[in-house]
């Protein structure tokens, strides 16, 4: 993404406007102060006065804190850390925008404060409903138009509070600060400047949200509006989060960042409020073109989570969230090594790939990244082979540990019946490796990084407590077919021809588990999409029923206008039924999944993204497909 040159008119007294995403701690209020007024203290110095830094939504506490919001200690220490910020900017010739959240009264709000050489000027409250994503939910802070009639804010009163105020400071124009909400459209009066400071998810298949938002509400204005998001130092729990900056005015893009840091990053350019600045193209990521539901009914695409354009940005930034959020996660727990099982696979050579781009950014040695083959009874020399190499050409340390002796042990000491190749087999080799990978990473104070992927979750294809399990789920957000193609493209980017000519003979190979012993002719006993049917099938079910909320009918539609002359209509309704029975039975394994950082528009997890009970049933889902099926053989 490219930035333009920021843009004033001197003649008409340009304001100097600075964006901030600080490094921080989540739930650290000391360090997190600490690095909010180091960025006050680092604005350039030579910049013309009036000067603003605006810094994201809650960054005093982080704004993944979740329930630790509930402990009064978190509000208490932020409100004490915002008292001394402002008691140091008397000296700093500039206003700052800081997210915090404040106790009034019995009630915790999500607000913005500002602060300037005068000290603190008031609270901005957020009043309007949460941003899709956002991770300050109301279910922490109450909506602004429950604030009291005369707020008071403890140790100073008459500080005006009160929801998206307008803040006027002598030498400085009007301006707005309305806190993480979604931009409806311009106020009756509106103001010469809008702060937003906010909490954007990263996703990878379009440009950020507020793109659009900001056109639209500084469209039919002169209003200048600017944004400041949250960044990858948040919890990557379950999403690594945008460190988006930007400003518009009068519809017109003026700057913005390009991408997310582990380090503080700053933006600063200068503006003039009263003149029309020069058109900028509107800045965008990689973007998935999503047809109309009309259109989708006559030619829905067969691969919807795959990019139609743009696929490099696209592929590199699914790549850059799955880093991040490992990454961010490493740093958290001062870890410098990991352990991931390579078996010679897609999903284990992705997880690989994305740990070795997660240490390049952290500058730590990829000798570090442990990468384990475990051959079993049903293992193949072509995917041991493809392990081995992948773990060369990237350079990480390999090991070769064979379960077969300790997987016959076991199974004798449970009494299970040699020759038997039943799922308690095949379970125990899952669990065998995850068992060795665990108490290799005790043995080196490392993280196991997860390979399962977002198809997989939804089939519920994973042994429970086996690979089901993990520390770090790397590949959680990302969906096979989605997966196959990330992989390509990353082997290229971090490993250079060699790397592609490698991933294409991974993907190109048959997607097993390789569980049950070679049947003894050429090939493997045992493939993935033979058990439980074609991931690209899969995938378009969950893109669909999923990801859109469409009824079983109209998911079958969609699938076979979609796959028309590559399935018949009878596989590919077999196919759906296989899909909801596997997703509702399997629910109680997301119910248990490992951290992830979400990589698309809609996730699996059970904390942020789908929530659901894991005894659920599939029956009103089934009975609608089997009542569809009746229709098209009546007709």
């Amino acid at each position: 993404m490219r930035k333009p040159e920021p843009w004033m008119n001197s003649s008409n007294g340009p304001l100097s406007l600075s964006l901030v995403v600080p490094e921080l701690r989540v739930a650290d209020v000391t360090y997190n102060a600490e690095k909010i007024l180091a960025a006050v203290r680092a604005l350039p110095a030579t910049a013309p006065a009036p000067r603003i830094a605006l810094f994201p939504e809650l960054c005093l506490t982080g704004c993944t804190c979740g329930d630790l919001f509930y402990q009064p200690t978190l509000a208490e220490s932020a409100f004490t850390a915002l008292e001394a910020l402002a008691g140091q900017a008397w000296g700093l010739e500039a206003l700052g925008v800081v997210g915090l959240p404040l106790q009034l009264g019995s009630q915790l709000f999500n607000a913005a404060a500002v602060f300037g050489p005068a000290g603190l000027l008031g609270f901005s409250i957020c009043g309007t409903p949460r941003e899709p994503g956002s991770q300050a939910p109301s279910r922490h802070f109450s909506p602004g138009w429950q604030l009291p009639e005369f707020p008071e804010v403890q140790g100073h009163p008459g500080l005006p509070v009160g929801v998206d105020l307008v803040f006027h400071v002598e030498g400085y124009p009007p301006f707005q600060v309305m806190v993480g909400a979604t931009l409806g459209s311009p106020p009756d009066a509106t103001p010469a400047l809008l702060l937003n400071p906010c909490a954007w998810p990263a996703r990878a298949e379009s440009a950020p949200g507020w793109v659009q938002q900001a056109e639209t509400h500084t469209a039919a204005s002169q209003t200048t509006l600017a944004l400041s998001s949250c960044g990858p130092t948040e919890s990557t729990t379950d999403q690594v989060f945008s460190g988006a900056m930007g400003v518009w005015q009068a519809s017109r893009w003026l700057a913005s960042t390009s991408h997310p840091s582990l380090l503080t990053q700053t933006l600063t350019l200068e503006l003039n409020l009263s003149t029309t600045p020069p058109a900028q193209s509107v800045p965008t990521t990689a973007e998935t073109v999503r047809p109309s539901v009309n259109a989708m009914k006559l030619a829905p695409n067969p691969r919807p989570f795959l990019p139609t354009r743009e696929k490099d940005a696209f592929y590199a930034k699914v790549l850059e969230i799955q880093a991040l959020g490992l990454a961010t996660r490493l740093r958290h727990i001062r870890g410098q090594s990991v352990v991931v099982g390579l078996s010679g696979g897609a999903d284990s050579s992705m997880a690989l790939l994305a740990c070795c781009q997660a240490f390049d950014l952290l500058s730590l040695p990829r000798e570090n990244i442990l990468a384990v083959s475990m051959p079993g009874p049903g293992s193949s020399a072509a995917s041991s082979d493809r392990a081995r190499r992948l773990a060369s050409l990237a350079g990480v340390t390999f090991e070769v540990i064979p379960i077969h002796a300790a997987l016959a042990s076991h199974l004798a000491d449970i009494h299970h019946p040699a020759g038997q190749f039943d799922t308690t087999f095949e379970n125990a080799q899952a669990r065998e490796r995850t068992q060795i990978l665990m108490d290799l990473a005790n043995m080196r104070s490392a993280l196991v990084v997860g390979t399962g992927d977002l198809s997989e979750a939804a089939l519920g294809w994973c042994t429970y407590n086996g690979d089901q399990m993990s520390m770090y789920a790397i590949n959680a957000g990302v969906p096979k077919t989605l997966l196959l193609e990330v992989l390509t493209w990353a082997a290229g980017h971090l490993l250079g021809a060699d790397g592609s000519q490698l991933a294409l003979a991974i993907t190109s190979a048959p997607i097993s588990p390789e569980l049950l012993p070679p049947d003894g002719t050429a090939g493997l006993s045992q493939t993935t999409e033979g058990s439980i049917g074609p991931y690209l099938l899969h995938d378009f079910f969950l893109f669909h029923a999923i990801g859109q909320h469409c009824l079983p009918r109209e998911v079958l539609t969609r699938a076979q206008a979609a796959f028309r002359g590559q399935f018949p209509d009878a596989e590919i309704a077999a196919w759906l039924k296989v899909f909801y029975q596997r997703f509702f039975t399997n629910q109680f394994k997301r119910s248990a999944s490992p951290d992830g950082p979400q990589v698309l528009s809609f996730s699996l997890s059970p904390r942020g993204g789908w929530q659901m009970p894991s005894d659920a049933s599939a029956s009103l889902w089934l009975w609608e497909l089997e009542d569809r099926q009746k229709e098209e053989f009546n007709a």
